[in-house]
């Protein structure tokens, strides 16, 4: 006797095939929306990290450090003189002139300018893409007093958002700490 497989029979393994196939391209759907997810923020993430350890590298081989004069005594502003002895400061800014020019509106950025000549006006570019919103910056000064025994040195505290208004909206944190090369501990 010859036999086959029945319609139902047929029928039957069709309809799990084709959940088991469903299945398996919505698992594949979700892993690859969320490797996209994990890679833009990898991205802003080394972004964030890249701006703060170029300032780092220039504070460090710097000296003065202050934010008194240009910051105006705000702790999301700091100045000093780089190593070529220019006037160096960085700050958190909104302002979309200062920022990349495809920032939104409203959102922040870390900003750098330099002063060679104290006639100079300050122009500031930013060091950090449009992709992340910088909502908080904070310098944190210890040792700036010449006359005092400590090493001069800079916290550097950064609070961002990549993806900011959108639901892959992923907080950044980032702190660091720079302390000057050129022994200066008071007299």
């Amino acid at each position: 006797m010859n036999r086959g497989f029945t319609l139902i029979e047929m029928l039957v393994a069709l309809v799990i095939f084709s959940f088991v196939a469903l299945l398996s391209v919505g698992s594949l759907l979700i892993l690859t929306s969320s490797e996209r997810r994990i890679a833009t923020i990898q991205t802003s993430q080394d972004n964030v990290r890249f701006g703060i350890e170029a300032a780092a590298r220039e504070i460090r081989t710097g000296i003065n450090y202050q934010n008194s004069t240009t910051c105006a005594g705000a702790s999301d502003c700091f100045e000093f003189l780089n190593a070529d002895g220019n006037i160096v400061v960085y700050r958190r800014s909104t302002n979309q002139v200062d920022c990349d020019s495809r920032q939104p509106a409203g959102q922040g950025c870390i900003t750098r300018a330099v002063r060679m000549l104290p006639s100079d006006p300050l122009i500031y570019h930013s060091i950090t893409g449009p992709d992340v919103s910088v909502d908080g910056l904070l310098f944190i000064l210890h040792g700036g007093i010449p006359t005092d025994t400590l090493q001069p040195r800079v916290t550097i505290v950064v609070n961002a958002v990549a993806g900011k208004a959108t639901k892959n909206e992923t907080e950044i944190f980032v702190q660091t700490s720079v302390s000057q090369l050129r022994l200066d501990i008071g007299a």
